[in-house]
């Protein structure tokens, strides 16, 4: 654990980490620092005005509630904006050259979020593959399919995206190559994944829900997070040396410095919230509880137990990282909110997750959560799914009209995969995850239907209509496509894909001045024209296949560009590709 002791007559150590102390001060050394002002009044006021600038990040540091009023009265945001923009590269400027709101830390006044003195609210997706992929096969991200992903939410108007808890050695899905590697140990080039990921939410105006550790076992969780201290899951919640090995993922977390931004992420407003958890689950007494999605029963702890836990983690999080809003992550599965999540001051939403697996339906569970959060903390729906498109939109519209629900996020969205298609996820009872703009080969889960809902209310709620589809951007051919396999990644919102060919036809000349029979040939190109071979393609078949050019004929070159196509029109073409036929008759 980092110490955060101050030194005497000294900034505070933490200071290097913060945008407006670390590189703020260049214009000002330490001579002139501890220069006595002069007489002149010119120079009384240069010194006043440097030891202001010098005096107030350190009292911002040491009392937050000055922070608070400089901030309120407009005077903090300008300031902190100009010395973060001195603070990065060119390449970093753009990052946080977009809107001013970008800039700016979302807060809880009482039952309501705000953005600049507006309220903040949003209907968008869980998307987990955005840090890492679970799909097909465990892989790293790549930065295309985390802008696919995150172009997609903010096609359909979504200002938020949750992603899922940071991945733990041991999971059910995940093998080794994990986030979390053993005691205090951390993958860092999946870590730069989520800096990259930071990084284009920004540039799209997205904000990011993270949670710290799952429930359960799928990419590891409290069962394997336990067994990095060789105890076991009843044990995570109460021993002090795994608290404090959480709490050391917790605070290097906070700290990261973005590699591609040196922004510490807990100077990052992209990152909407910090979630303690993802479905963290207790029972009201200590009874043993079997639950077949693990790996073995245990021991859930109590309802006191999960309080005191939460409200430690909580008040650690509020005093590293006072800016960012803290979300209590466990599962109440319509059980009672407690006293303690409604008075606690670090906590700032409660949530819940909204399935079928109840006799309740959607709108009552949430008219029983408002009934309690309602005057004391907003409520969020952190996920919900595995329904009829009615029974999302019922709920979409119960959210709207309820000022004290935050926000609702739909489980869960798959992006294109780099190599073409896209992502499938199955969930159970023959839900599949989502895709936009949605397909007919995802018939069982209304997919085309749902997209419609979501993308309506996540405008609605925001008091705004959905716009007009846009003509899609330009798809690309994959590198390694053979006229057997041809390739694309796919474009946001494209409805299907028309795909050219032409053919370059190889002829040969004598060089001059030497004779027929015993001239060197030299290759020239003679170009065919484009003709279109294909103008119904889809990417959305489960599992992708590639396009097969039955009629290429072997030994031949052949150049192609494929386009996207929506309802607002066609792309312009990709970039072009050359492929030499080869003899095969088949798909390999």
């Amino acid at each position: 654990m980092q110490s955060l002791a101050l030194k005497p007559h000294r900034l505070p150590q933490v200071a290097p980490t913060l945008p407006f102390v670390r590189n703020g001060f260049q214009c000002v050394n330490e001579a002139t620092m501890v220069q006595p002002c002069q007489n002149s009044t010119r120079k009384k006021y240069r010194c006043f005005i440097q030891l202001a600038i010098l005096t107030i990040p350190a009292l911002m540091l040491l009392f937050p509630e000055v922070k608070d009023r400089l901030g309120s009265s407009g005077f903090f945001p300008s300031v902190h904006r100009n010395l973060k923009h001195d603070m990065h590269s060119s390449a970093a400027k753009s990052f946080h050259g977009a809107k001013d709101a970008l800039d700016q830390f979302v807060v809880r006044k009482k039952d309501r979020l705000f953005l600049n003195g507006e309220a903040f609210r949003f209907i968008s997706f869980n998307v987990p593959n955005l840090h890492v992929v679970e799909d097909e096969t465990w892989h790293r991200v790549s930065q295309w399919e985390q802008e696919d992903a995150l172009e997609t939410i903010s096609r359909m108007g979504g200002q938020v995206v949750r992603i899922y808890p940071m991945s733990i050695v041991g999971g059910l899905n995940n093998g080794t190559y994990t986030h979390i590697l053993g005691k205090g140990m951390y993958n860092e080039a999946l870590f730069q994944d989520l800096d990259r990921l930071l990084v284009v939410a920004h540039r799209l105006e997205i904000r990011v829900i993270i949670p710290f550790i799952d429930h359960w076992e799928w990419w590891g969780g409290v069962s394997q997070f336990a067994r990095l201290f060789n105890a076991s899951f009843s044990d995570f919640y109460e021993s002090p040396l795994i608290k404090a090995g959480f709490l050391d993922f917790v605070e290097y977390l906070l700290m990261r410095k973005n590699t591609l931004t040196g922004q510490l992420y807990r100077d990052d407003p992209t990152i909407l919230a910090w979630e303690t958890g993802n479905e963290l689950d207790y029972v009201n007494d200590d009874t043993p509880h079997t639950n077949t999605h693990l790996s073995a029963p245990l021991m859930l702890p109590s309802l006191a137990v999960m309080d005191k836990w939460t409200s430690e983690l909580a008040a650690f999080l509020k005093k590293r990282d006072p800016n960012h809003l803290v979300i209590d992550g466990r599962l109440l599965n319509n059980r009672d909110v407690s006293r303690m999540q409604l008075l606690d001051p670090h906590i700032d939403l409660i949530s819940d997750h909204f399935y079928p697996n109840t006799d309740f339906s959607f709108e009552a569970r949430l008219t029983r959560m408002l009934s309690f959060s309602k005057r004391h903390k907003p409520f969020l729906v952190g996920e919900f799914g595995m329904v009829s498109s009615q029974t999302m939109d019922a709920l979409a519209k119960r959210v709207i009209e309820e000022p004290a629900v935050a926000g609702a996020l739909l489980w869960s969205l798959r992006s294109h995969s780099a190599q073409g298609g896209f992502y499938w996820h199955y969930e159970y009872d023959d839900f599949w995850a989502y895709h936009y703009l949605g397909f007919d080969s995802n018939p069982g889960t209304e997919e085309k239907k749902v997209m419609a809902v979501v993308e309506k209310h996540a405008y609605a709620i925001r008091n705004q209509t959905v716009p007009a589809p846009t003509i899609p951007r330009p798809p690309k051919l994959i590198d390694g496509s053979t006229t057997q396999a041809i390739a694309w990644q796919g474009s946001v919102g494209a409805q299907h894909y028309e795909l050219e060919r032409k053919e370059v036809a190889l002829g040969y000349q004598l060089d001059t001045g030497m004779t027929a029979s015993g001239a060197d040939r030299t290759s020239t190109w003679q170009e065919g024209k484009w003709i279109r071979i294909s103008n119904n393609l889809s990417d959305s078949m489960n599992p992708y296949v590639p396009f097969m050019d039955a009629t290429a004929q072997p030994g031949k070159i052949y150049e192609y560009r494929i386009y996207a196509v929506s309802s607002a029109g066609r792309s312009a073409p990709s970039p072009t590709m050359s492929i030499h036929a080869s003899s095969a008759a088949s798909r390999p």
